[in-house]
């Protein structure tokens, strides 16, 4: 899935995926496929959760220290044989 369809399944606009995209970089797996970069459909939970988080008037730092007790963090190593493995 693309940023956009993200953003659009998320009901967030894509400039506010793409910052969400940056700073919750831990906890959305991606793949990059030369200048793009594809999620797996299961990444719209993290942004709908962030933004649930904000429009309770979270911020930031408040918003990365819940996330890791809901979502699993994604550990950066890259995978060692199979394409379809998502890393970050």
């Amino acid at each position: 899935m693309l940023l956009g369809e993200l953003a659009k399944n998320s009901n967030i606009s894509d400039s506010t995926a793409r910052r969400y995209a940056n700073i919750f970089s831990e906890y959305i797996q991606s793949k990059s496929f030369g200048r793009i970069t594809k999620y797996p459909p299961d990444s719209a939970a993290v942004f709908c959760r962030v933004a649930e988080l904000y429009q309770e008037g979270r911020n930031t730092i408040e918003i990365l220290e819940i996330l890791p007790g809901e979502f699993s963090r994604i550990d950066g190593s890259k995978p060692e044989k199979s394409e379809d493995t998502w890393v970050r």
